[in-house]
């Protein structure tokens, strides 16, 4: 295990999410872990295979797609990488759901499992949400929440990273923007971190509130929407 200035750990456990072609596979039957297990999004809500929000049947701006397409996020390089996580999403969200055939899962996830697996055994969560899709009708915006976990006496919120180094700037961002969709659900959240996920290990990041910035982001996108000068880079 590692520490970086009391914010960071290390350790051994992953998780994989994406298409069936992708090498990932669920039994059926399979359970979820007990804390109010949700994985399902609200029927008004929809998520279309671009990865395009639309709530009621009109498009809503999604959390990385509003900082993506203002160029908080760096460019995915190819479609291997972004293939890739979304393989390790649907992994985990399956393994969560104890849903995960792993003898039929692609062999270069498998490492990843193991990371997410050991992240499991030293911080035992107990899942109470995976890849939630959640709208805020206040604010006009959706996201997916990768897990809300509670550990201890507290609710935590995790975004699930697959990258080189440590996560980018704008994940903070990102977290908070995940966590006020949270609350529209009336979950109070306590901690918000990137559970970077690698071959054999993990890493915890925490993060600290960066709602007003999103919010800042979110009136730029909206604006720049309106006025047909938006340079669509990100995905919802």
């Amino acid at each position: 295990r590692e520490r970086a200035g009391g914010r960071v750990r290390t350790g051994v456990r992953g998780r994989t999410g994406g298409r069936e072609r992708t090498g990932v596979r669920g039994r059926a039957g399979g359970r979820g872990r007990t804390g109010g297990w949700e994985r399902k999004g609200a029927t008004l809500l929809t998520l279309d295979k671009d990865h395009v929000y639309r709530w009621k049947g009109e498009e809503v701006p999604g959390v990385t797609g509003v900082i993506g397409d203002l160029g908080f996020y760096p460019p995915y390089c190819g479609t291997g990488p972004r293939d890739m996580g979304l393989a390790i999403h649907k992994m985990v969200d399956l393994y969560n759901a104890r849903e995960l055939d792993e003898g039929a899962t692609s062999l270069p996830l498998l490492p990843y499992l193991e990371g997410y697996k050991m992240f499991e055994a030293d911080v035992q969560p107990e899942i109470v949400m995976s890849e939630r899709a959640v709208y805020s009708p206040e604010r006009e915006y959706a996201g997916t929440l990768d897990i809300v976990a509670r550990v201890r006496d507290e609710m935590w919120l995790l975004d699930i990273k697959r990258t080189s180094g440590d996560p980018p700037p704008c994940t903070g961002m990102q977290l908070s923007a995940y966590d006020a969709l949270a609350s529209t659900l009336e979950l109070k959240i306590g901690r918000r971190f990137a559970l970077r996920l690698m071959p054999g290990k993990y890493k915890l990041i925490e993060y600290g509130d960066e709602l007003p910035d999103f919010l800042a982001a979110l009136r730029v996108w909206k604006r720049l929407k309106r006025e047909g000068r938006l340079a669509r880079k990100g995905e919802n």
